[in-house]
């Protein structure tokens, strides 16, 4: 039987073949395997950033432009998923800075959520003022380093820290008041 060439593979992959994608994974699970090796030194955290790396491969196969470097194109998943395996490991060993951690607040003093818990962020950070709720989104929903949010947006990281701190004040107040009801006299 002859080789499939990679563009083949990746064709009938993306017909359903899962096959196809295990052959395609297969030539080149040595450079993948080595390169979460050198950059996850847990055994068990090398299995789940390999899994979330295959994973993301076979959802955004459609995604592929050049097909002719679909190994340059795992390669950088692998790379993706051993950095945010790395970044999501260093927030939780990373206190914050009073030595507490932070919670959003309603406007009554409760705890409306803990940072990172899914649709209730989202709808908290719905409530921030249009200026700060994209730099907001950037952090909170999809874990950006300030850094990363400065470089995406063209804006210096100053700014960005200001936001994000305009942000959380606008979520600790809750809910604006409804200005819109006539008061009876």
């Amino acid at each position: 039987m002859r080789r499939l060439d990679d563009d083949r593979l990746i064709e009938q992959a993306l017909s359903g073949d899962s096959d196809a994608f295990g052959e395609l994974i297969r030539r080149y699970e040595q450079p993948l395997a080595a390169l979460i090796c050198r950059l996850v030194s847990n055994a068990h955290d090398r299995e789940d950033v390999l899994q979330r790396t295959l994973l993301d491969a076979w959802r955004c196969l459609g995604q592929l432009r050049e097909r002719s470097k679909v190994k340059a194109w795992l390669i950088q998943i692998a790379r993706n998923r051993c950095r945010d395996h790395y970044r999501s490991v260093a927030r939780l060993d990373e206190p914050t800075p009073d030595g507490t951690l932070e919670v959003y607040l309603s406007h009554f003093g409760r705890a409306v959520c803990e940072p990172g818990s899914g649709e209730e962020l989202r709808e908290a950070i719905e409530r921030v003022p249009p200026t700060q709720r994209g730099t907001a989104e950037l952090f909170y929903l999809e874990g950006l380093t300030i850094e990363e949010i400065s470089r995406r947006l063209h804006t210096p990281a100053g700014t960005i820290k200001s936001r994000l701190f305009h942000a959380r004040c606008a979520l600790r107040r809750g809910p604006e008041p409804n200005t819109t009801r006539k008061e009876n006299s």
